[in-house]
């Protein structure tokens, strides 16, 4: 492994390698045939292994060879200057990847081990477990739909809507000119001004949000952006258009109150917070990484996520139960995966002690998206539960990025 580790080392330190061949000269590069191999192998960045020369050159690599050892040397020093490199750059993937393979390389480097073990929490997934998706295959039937015989504008307007929650604005737009549509609910308004700026369509944008008050609907970039760009905001008398847009005065997909924001929602915080935990299943806090004895998991958003495999075996249980919240969106949607026996594992919706919504994985590690209508129970007091009372073969469950939605995407 370590072998495999030290040729891999050699592509990443080929850019630095040909600069150091150049600035000493051909003493380092030369004096031996074989490290001369591997320096021309490590400028080229080639994937083969180098060609040895005959005779003793041709040997083994080996750790015992003075040589060798001061080769290793070299090139961990190398993954060390890139991995200070990439932290300066913010670039947390690529320095805990570069700790990683100094470690692999030269296991003596202790204080390179103890960075990668302090890097590797803070690796963060982007990965959304099929919302874009969902949303884009919302925007096509919704497209679909409103240029059949008997069109649907609200389908339309709502998937502009979820759109802009991706941050989509001109796809948005894309969507209303193929439809020849001009959105009808405010906030479909405002996502569709959002998508004309984007595309600098300034009176386009203008005209569509002249018509909405800011106390209905408003986007205060979109806002400020009109100010900057236009010399003046959407509707110069109304200040209300400028302030932001905080729990309370904005639907709760804008403003998402916990536990759907971004700490208790996704998880990103080593100690349960906003969440109670008992039994032992779930442990002191989210995790980052795939356990011991679990098969590789992926797919979860952010950092870290809740696993009711945190004692390492499928025979712990428990409970995690969120802070109670009002519903007050529409549709919800998160990440889950672990075992498919909705009896036993898996996530519900609790009113006044019933289940009125639950959710199991389908027998995987990989994570998944999935969506819940919430306007049957709009308005009640609710709590979210991950359950595990399973003690058998996948007899986990696995959750993360709860999210409010603005609507369902239905296709």
């Amino acid at each position: 492994m370590r072998d495999a580790a030290a040729s891999r080392s050699f592509r990443l330190a080929a850019e630095e390698g040909a600069a150091d061949a150049d600035a000493t000269g051909p003493s380092r590069c030369t004096r031996a045939p074989s490290r001369a191999a591997r320096c021309a192998w490590a400028s080229t960045g080639s994937t083969a292994s180098p060609r040895r020369p005959a005779g003793r050159e041709s040997q083994r690599f080996s750790r015992d060879d003075a040589r060798a050892r001061s080769l290793v040397q070299r090139l961990a020093e190398r993954l060390a200057r890139r991995l200070r490199a990439a932290e300066r750059a913010h670039d947390v993937a690529r320095a805990c990847d570069l700790a990683r393979d100094a470690v692999l390389l030269d296991p003596r480097r202790s204080w390179m081990r103890r960075r990668a073990e302090e890097l590797r929490p803070l690796r963060r997934s982007e990965y959304d477990g099929g919302r874009e998706l969902a949303g884009y295959r919302f925007a096509a039937s919704a497209a679909a739909s409103a240029t059949a015989e008997t069109p649907t504008p609200a389908s339309l307007d709502d998937a502009a809507v979820f759109m802009m929650t991706l941050g989509r604005g001109a796809e948005a737009v894309a969507l209303l000119d193929r439809a020849r549509r001009v959105p009808e609910s405010p906030w479909a308004r405002v996502a569709a001004a959002r998508g004309h700026l984007i595309r600098g369509e300034v009176s386009e944008a203008r005209a569509l949000l002249a018509s909405v008050a800011c106390d209905t609907a408003r986007d205060p970039e979109v806002n400020r952006a009109l100010a900057e760009v236009d010399n003046a905001p959407a509707r110069p008398t109304d200040p209300l258009c400028a302030r932001p847009l905080v729990s309370g005065s904005a639907p709760a997909w804008v403003s998402p109150p916990a536990p759907f924001n971004a700490v208790e929602g996704s998880f990103e915080s080593t100690r349960w917070q906003g969440w109670t935990a008992t039994g032992t299943a779930f442990g002191a806090g989210p995790i980052h990484d795939t356990p011991t004895n679990q098969t590789f998991v992926n797919g979860w958003r952010g950092q870290r996520y809740a696993s009711s495999y945190a004692a390492n075996n499928d025979a712990a249980t428990g409970t995690l139960r969120s802070r109670p919240f009002t519903v007050s969106a529409d549709a919800m949607s998160f990440l889950i995966a672990g075992g498919s026996d909705e009896a036993h594992v898996g996530v519900r919706l609790v009113i006044n002690g019933e289940a009125v919504l639950r959710q199991a994985g389908n027998d995987t590690e990989g994570f998944r998206r999935v969506f819940w209508d919430l306007r049957p129970v709009h308005g009640r007091t609710a709590v979210l539960e991950v359950y595990d009372d399973a003690t058998g073969g996948w007899g986990h469950v696995m959750v993360d990025d709860f999210v409010l939605e603005p609507t369902v995407p239905t296709t």
